[in-house]
Formats: C-alpha cells, sequence, structure tokens
C-alpha cells in the first residue's frame, strides 16, 4: 500500500497541471478580436478650436478646409451662441468659394434660433454682405437696415447705406411711394455725411 501510495504520488506530480498546461493556438482565424484602443479626451479637438481654426483657413484662403472644419464645429457646438459662431464662420468659407446662395442658406437657417439680438445683428450684417456679393440688392439692404446698421451714424455704416439705396433705385423699379421713401433716407445720409 504504501508503495502505491509512492506511485501515485509521483505520477501527479508528473502529471502536467491545469494552470501549466500548454493551451495550442487557436489560430487567427479563431481568436477573440482585440479591443479597439480608447480614445484619449485630449485627442478630441473641441468645438471653439476647431473654429479657431477654420478662421485661420479662411484668413488663409483655404476656403474648403475652412468649410470641413466650420461644418465638424457645427456638429460639435454644446449651445446655440455656438452654433451661430460656426454658421457665421462657415459662410465665409462659403463666400470665398463663391457659394453665395449656400452661405445664404446657412446664415438663414441659425437665424431661426432663439438668438439673442446682440448675437442676431452681426449675422444680419453678415448676410446682408452676401446678398451683395450675391447681386440682391433690395436683400441686402433688407438685411443691412434689421442689423440695426442703417440707424449708425459712423461714416462707412453711412456710406454703404447710400449705395445699397442708389443701388436698390438703379436696379430696381420700385414703387412710387418706396422709391421716394427711398430717395428721402438717401438725402438724410448725405446731409449727415456732409456734417460729418
Amino acid at each position: 500500500l504504501f508503495r502505491s501510495g509512492v506511485a501515485l504520488g509521483r505520477l501527479s506530480a508528473a502529471a502536467p497541471s491545469s494552470q501549466n498546461a500548454v493551451v495550442p493556438d487557436p489560430g487567427p482565424s479563431r481568436r477573440p478580436p482585440e479591443p479597439a484602443p480608447e480614445v484619449e479626451p485630449a485627442a478630441v479637438i473641441s468645438g471653439p478650436r476647431l473654429v479657431s481654426e477654420a478662421e485661420k483657413a479662411n484668413a488663409e484662403h483655404r476656403f474648403e478646409t475652412a468649410e470641413k472644419l466650420a461644418r465638424a464645429a457645427l456638429r460639435a457646438a454644446e449651445s446655440v451662441a455656438d452654433q451661430a459662431l460656426a454658421a457665421s464662420v462657415l459662410a465665409s468659407g462659403l463666400v470665398g468659394q463663391q457659394r453665395f446662395q449656400d452661405a445664404e442658406d446657412v446664415l438663414r437657417q441659425v437665424m431661426m434660433y432663439q438668438l439673442p439680438e446682440p448675437a442676431v445683428r452681426p449675422l444680419e450684417r453678415q448676410l446682408s454682405s452676401v446678398l451683395d456679393c450675391a447681386g440682391h440688392a433690395p436683400g441686402a439692404l433688407a438685411a443691412f437696415e434689421a442689423s440695426g446698421a442703417g440707424r449708425s451714424r459712423e461714416a462707412g455704416d453711412m456710406v454703404k447705406h447710400v449705395e445699397l439705396l442708389r443701388r436698390v433705385l438703379r436696379e430696381r423699379d420700385p414703387p412710387r411711394e418706396v422709391r421716394e421713401a427711398l430717395q428721402s433716407t438717401e438725402s438724410k445720409l448725405l446731409a449727415l455725411l456732409a456734417r460729418a
């Protein structure tokens, strides 16, 4: 019995344990997929950073790059104010590509949001410039006046107002009442400019 116990002890010592057993490689087709690497938060570009990069691209006349960055900033925007800023930069990039209708659509869409008046006025002013570039003088004049710039007494704003008024009078044939109102506004602005 003692010898049998010794023999069994030797056999158990010689047998490989489950911890030390060598598991055959199942091959590449049966291996479980490796987990995807986690993305560090620092690797995610924030909306304000995207806007900053888009503005830089616009300044360097890389308008297509600016458009891509600004659209990404729109998607990453966390507030309506962030969306308005990204839309403004996007519209500038679209104007640089001579895509005036697209720029107008972007600005009109963001102005549909519940924006405070101080945030809307710069967008209206930008819309006026877009419509002016597109050759739509009545729309440019309407947006200019809606932005509050029509009430400005700064020389540059008054000169721009007179230019838009003259373009509407020259390029369109408004009704007599409208024409007289436009001409009256033009005369008042010219008088103010003469005293400036």
